[in-house]
């Protein structure tokens, strides 16, 4: 394992993405909490409901327009929109032709494969409010670009309105309560994942922020740093015993914090604005703010008392 690739990498992501390092201290913080919190109880592991697409399209057009009419609008709009070649922008396939299709929005399109049950319901969603808030940011290199704003909280909405349609489903009878546990615990267990990336990431960068070389000598005494009660100690020793993390960055040649944070601080986010009164007003401006290619996130901060994130 080439030890001296690592410090090539961590040096090179603390370069070019500094926001990222200065906001990571509250990032560690909201993946401790995540994992601490407790895994849903499934009492089944099958999704109780055979859905076709035209009913979940149906239930979920209903969902948003309880919301937002407009958010309603564009749901539909974009799901009958095609390209110049008649081309449609969502792309639908059977999960059971492609077992390994990866649900996504890419390079403007939507991809979205199907199980034919209550499931569907929080992926269409999910990948669609991200084709809904979708930005595009020209850079002096003509590269396109998300916004920071965007970058930052995008998995946000899409997370809380799974949620929010969790909740409006099981209320209106239209799925049980163990369907939306299955989903939440999905979503828990690979935040979980994504909260060890950032633990363990967060220490390379501290080696580094101390002018320390990483290699192996640094990589072990980071270990003995933390009392073996401590959260940073079990996701250490982990990652110790198998180099899972390390191999992938190395791999891949790229942290995965930006990624892996974007699950963590929208959990995170998620629950507090599930216990707010203003949810639905908070969502609607979240929503709205992240489409906008000139947005602040500073202004979005501040706008919905995320204070504590940045």
């Amino acid at each position: 394992m080439d030890i001296n690739k690592l410090d090539e990498i961590v040096e090179k992501f603390m370069n070019d993405s500094k926001l990222y390092v200065e906001t990571l201290p509250i990032v560690v913080e909201f993946s401790k909490n995540i994992l601490k919190q407790q895994i849903p109880t499934v009492n089944k592991e099958q999704y109780s409901k055979y859905i076709e697409l035209n009913d979940s399209i149906k239930i979920i057009y209903s969902f948003l327009s309880e919301i937002d009419s407009n958010m309603a609008e564009q749901f539909m709009n974009i799901l009958k929109s095609t390209d110049e070649n008649n081309k449609p922008y969502v792309n639908f396939y059977n999960k059971n032709d492609n077992p390994n299709g990866y649900d996504e929005v890419r390079d403007g399109r939507v991809f979205i494969y199907l199980e034919n049950s209550s499931n569907d319901l929080f992926v269409i969603l999910h990948e669609m409010l991200h084709k809904m808030n979708e930005c595009a940011i020209i850079n002096e290199n003509d590269q396109i670009m998300s916004s920071f704003n965007r970058d930052y909280f995008s998995e946000l909405v899409s997370i809380t309105g799974e949620m929010m349609l969790g909740n409006y489903l099981v209320k209106n009878n239209i799925i049980i309560e163990n369907d939306l546990n299955i989903r939440k615990r999905a979503r828990l267990q690979g935040t979980k994942e994504n909260a060890r990336d950032i633990i363990i990431e967060n220490e390379l960068i501290k080696l580094k922020q101390q002018n320390k070389k990483i290699n192996v000598e640094n990589l072990y005494s980071v270990l003995n740093q933390y009392d073996k009660e401590t959260i940073e100690y079990m996701v250490l020793n982990d990652e110790r015993n198998d180099l899972n993390r390390i191999r992938r960055i190395l791999n891949n040649n790229k942290l995965s914090l930006i990624r892996s944070q974007r699950y963590v601080i929208a959990v995170e986010l998620c629950n507090e604005l599930l216990s707010r009164n203003t949810l639905v007003e908070d969502f609607i401006k979240l929503h709205y703010a992240l489409g906008n290619p000139n947005s602040d996130i500073m202004d979005t901060v501040n706008e919905l008392n995320f204070n504590k994130t940045l």
